[in-house]
């Protein structure tokens, strides 16, 4: 925002040619953490007896990512696999097929650089992003989403991003719309 306020050749511009312009400068707030940086809560336990805590991670990655029984199904997976083991020497079969599923879930475009956001990403890859995060240090101590959760950050990431994008260009829009034009038809 402060690069546009500080933009004073532009709004000398229009001032030019509107004398009675006023810039207005409206900064809305989308609280995604970079990279899908989310930890998990301290109070998930993984235990691989604990039916209620991988139900609890599930339903939360799927309000995140797809809301649907398949997207539940791959993160169960998921989820399992990283309860047996975070940092695996490679990534289970089961595992990938699982992310490939989450990510086609998700409806995300992968139209690379220049595209919408949420669609400016170029392919999935959970096992390139896998092979990426073991250069990473894993906190053995504090569960979180490195290792093997690394491509679901990702996602979680990507899918944040495309939801800001449908927030600024519908809800944020009309918004902006009923403040500027309080009285007006719209």
């Amino acid at each position: 925002m402060g690069a546009m306020h500080n933009n004073l050749t532009d709004i000398a511009q229009i001032k030019q040619l509107r004398s009675e312009f006023r810039p207005l400068l409206i900064g809305l707030y989308w609280p995604s953490l970079p990279w899908g940086n989310e930890q998990l809560s301290s109070s998930v336990s993984f235990d691989s007896t604990s039916v209620s805590s991988l139900e609890s991670l599930i339903e939360q990655y799927a309000h995140r990512i797809a809301d649907t029984e398949t997207s539940r199904q791959a993160l169960k997976t998921i989820f399992q696999a990283a309860m047996e083991d975070i940092a695996p020497d490679y990534m289970p079969l089961e595992v990938r097929q699982a992310y490939e599923v989450l990510n086609h879930e998700s409806g995300l475009g992968n139209d690379g650089e220049g595209a919408a956001p949420g669609s400016d990403r170029l392919s999935f890859d959970p096992e390139g992003i896998f092979e990426a995060a073991k250069a990473e240090p894993v906190d053995f101590g504090q569960f979180n989403l490195n290792g093997i959760l690394m491509p679901l950050r990702v996602l979680s990431f990507w899918k944040m991003k495309d939801r800001a994008r449908q927030f600024s260009e519908t809800g944020a829009l009309r918004s902006m719309v009923k403040m500027i034009l309080p009285h007006s038809e719209h």
